[in-house]
């Protein structure tokens, strides 16, 4: 994903140059335990090129930090239509339900979305990093409907 391009006889990263992005996701069920399950996500990247803003292509030779990331998740089904259809009937509603909880950005990793770019009396510019949203615990409820 190598990208770059020949501008004034200098080599500059076009904005998506980005030289790896690798993404695992890994899903199971606990052992002999099929109303349980635990996820995981890992994200790594490699930054995007960026430069100050209102300028050329040519000043765009700065590159963002790599953005890294995982989250971890546990699910339990409350409900299993196909494991109880006499409770229901022929009138079940719902297939499933899940009850889940996640942990987003486990590692509490500063990702740097963007910058913001100040100016000073000098008319020199600063690039001041715009982070992502810090560890956040994610409550969620899953209903598949239909048999």
């Amino acid at each position: 994903m190598n990208t770059r391009e020949n501008i004034g006889g200098k080599w500059l990263p076009r904005p998506t140059d980005q030289l790896y992005n690798l993404s695992l996701y890994f899903t199971d069920y606990f052992p002999h335990k099929e109303s349980w399950k635990m996820s995981l996500r890992c994200s790594l990247a490699d930054g995007l090129p960026f430069g100050p803003t209102h300028s050329g292509r040519e000043k765009q030779v700065f590159r963002a930090p790599a953005y890294k990331r995982v989250d971890i998740g546990l699910s339990y089904k409350i409900f299993d239509y196909d494991k109880h259809p006499h409770v229901y009937g022929k009138s079940g509603f719902f297939k499933d339900i899940w009850a889940g909880v996640d942990c987003l950005n486990l590692l509490g990793i500063n990702n740097v979305n963007s910058y913001y770019w100040i100016t000073d009396i000098s008319n020199t510019q600063f690039a001041v990093p715009n982070y992502l949203t810090g560890r956040q615990l994610n409550l969620r409820i899953i209903a598949n409907i239909g048999k």
